[in-house]
């Protein structure tokens, strides 16, 4: 009998202290807490799952823009590349699942009913980064926010609080928190030789006001008030059709009774007219409105709204700023994006950008940017010269990623899903043009296989957005202080040539005190992001000037 007992206790799931540990057919360990559940990759050495209240927390996505292989938590080597040579494993031991990367580090990660905590530490020469992936459908509600330097971006935080759906995360330790603008919400310890830091996540039911936090935060003009006007909001701009006109979208919902929406647009059109539309309706069904109006190119105009019962105003709202103009996506590598030395603030006035879900004015470091970065960009000048020349706001969606190569675009990736993502809020015909900037990484990459991904990328993204979507491609290879002649220049330009893409600018030309650091960096300098902008002006004003006269 005791050689049964023996038996039934192997075949079973070991117990610990109230959470279950189980190891599967394929090696992978499942631990089940009282109200978590996490799963660990025996191949990959790392936390590949975490379910809490039914809800997935981990990203299941490649994320990290220069990784080659999705791994959701896993050690990097500075500057950030994987050892792709290394045999990463996670095994059980006792109450802990200890996950190695040879030549890098160990994660223990100590597991309790309620809550696990886990201490990385680096057993390598130098300096490592441990990182973990968290759903980018995951929203922050609470946290201590510093400001990172502007060499790394984003903000950092010693706790938070996490909330999906109707489960909240709380985490808290020696991290690196970076509250990036990736589609993951990325944690990361920044770990020197020997050095060891921790991170403790706790698991509870979120809370009615929570879940409201989190839901307002993924859908800000949509909120409990009874009259949520989605769109249009304030500093938005809708893409003209032609010189003089353009659509607006009104959409949101009505208050309970409501049976119609009464609206008024007044402002100073492109001509300098005064725009007036006295108060015209649009029909409310089964409480929701959404109905697109034409309106004259300019602004910014006042849009007055009014839910009405049976003729009876019963809610209203008032958007200060909204346009019709010239609309962008920008994407690319770091000078795409928020890596110039210091702002370039706009003077206009007439600049706004937008991370695919609020609008604002595009002052300080740009919105939506995948990597987050926190330096100058060169778009708020760039809008500045297409509103002196046309004089109509001008919309940017910045979606690049610094340091990425054209590999780390292709449409399977995260990188191409955050930008198409992009393409798709903004809507069919909803802006002038893709403005791609990147190359610097592919500064000697052989033609044919950039040439090759590059296409590709292009087509597909117009597949993929259900309209033929205008791309500039920019001639980029500039990596260091020598002139650049990149073989990258030629893909470039081959894209041009056969019609794939339409001709950005050299800003290879950007030399001398034009680059950061007294010309020793690859990034630009204010007088860079300026002639930066000038240059992308002088390619595209002649182009709008085509579109519309």
């Amino acid at each position: 009998m005791k050689y049964v007992i023996v038996l039934l206790l192997l075949l079973c799931p070991l117990l610990l202290a109230g959470q279950t540990f189980t190891t599967l057919d394929n090696g992978d360990i499942r631990v089940q807490g009282s109200n978590y559940s996490a799963l660990f990759s025996a191949k990959d050495g790392c936390l590949a799952g975490l379910v809490v209240r039914r809800t997935e927390f981990m990203e299941k996505e490649r994320y990290y823009g220069w990784i080659q292989e999705y791994r959701p938590c896993f050690f990097t080597a500075s500057p950030g590349l994987l050892d792709e040579g290394a045999a990463c494993s996670a095994v059980l031991e006792g109450s802990s699942v200890v996950c190695t990367a040879p030549s890098l580090g160990t994660a223990v990660f100590e597991m309790k009913d309620d809550h696990f905590t886990v201490r990385a530490q680096n057993t390598s020469g130098a300096l490592v980064n441990y990182i973990m992936a968290f759903s980018g459908r995951v929203r922050c509600i609470e946290a201590d926010w510093k400001p990172m330097d502007i060499d790394q971006g984003g903000f950092r935080a010693d706790s938070v609080k996490w909330v999906l759906e109707h489960a909240l995360v709380g985490a808290e330790g020696s991290s690196l928190w970076e509250r990036y603008s990736y589609s993951a919400r990325i944690a990361r310890l920044d770990l020197e030789p020997g050095e060891e830091k921790s991170l403790s996540f706790f698991f509870v039911p979120a809370t009615v006001k929570e879940t409201e936090a989190a839901y307002k935060m993924r859908l800000p003009a949509m909120t409990a008030e009874e009259f949520d006007l989605a769109s249009p909001c304030d500093w938005q701009v809708f893409q003209r059709r032609d010189r003089l006109s353009g659509p607006v979208l009104f959409s949101g919902r009505a208050p309970a009774g409501c049976d119609s929406i009464r609206y008024r647009i007044t402002g100073t059109d492109l001509r300098g007219k005064k725009v007036d539309t006295s108060r015209k309706t649009l029909q409310v069904r089964n409480g929701y409105f959404s109905e697109t109006v034409t309106c004259p190119a300019g602004g910014w105009y006042r849009v007055e709204t009014e839910a009405l019962a049976k003729g009876r105003p019963v809610a209203g709202k008032v958007i200060e700023r909204v346009g019709v103009g010239e609309v962008f996506v920008g994407a690319g590598q770091s000078n795409s994006t928020n890596w110039g030395q210091f702002f370039a603030e706009q003077e206009s006035g007439m600049v706004s950008a937008t991370d695919g879900v609020r609008w604002m004015k595009a002052e300080g470091p740009m919105p939506g940017v995948h990597e987050g970065s926190s330096g100058g960009s060169y778009y708020p000048s760039l809008g500045d010269l297409i509103y002196r020349e046309f004089n109509v706001p001008v919309g940017i969606a910045s979606a690049g990623h610094g340091g990425s190569a054209i590999v780390h675009w292709r449409p399977e990736w995260m990188l191409y899903k955050h930008f198409i993502g992009r393409v798709r809020d903004l809507g069919r015909d909803g802006f002038r043009a893709v403005l791609w900037h990147q190359g610097e990484a592919d500064y000697g990459r052989e033609f044919d296989g950039a040439l090759s991904d590059m296409i590709n990328m292009i087509r597909t993204s117009r597949e993929d957005a259900g309209w033929y979507v205008p791309w500039f491609v920019a001639q980029v290879s500039y990596n260091n202080e020598e002139a650049a002649a990149g073989p990258i220049r030629n893909v470039h330009k081959a894209l041009w040539d056969l019609g794939v893409a339409l001709e950005g600018p050299d800003t290879d030309t950007l030399t001398g005190k034009m680059r950061d650091y007294d010309g020793k960096g690859v990034h630009l300098s204010p007088e860079g992001l300026r002639e930066h902008a000038r240059l992308w002006a002088e390619k595209l004003i002649p182009y709008i000037h085509a579109c519309t006269d």
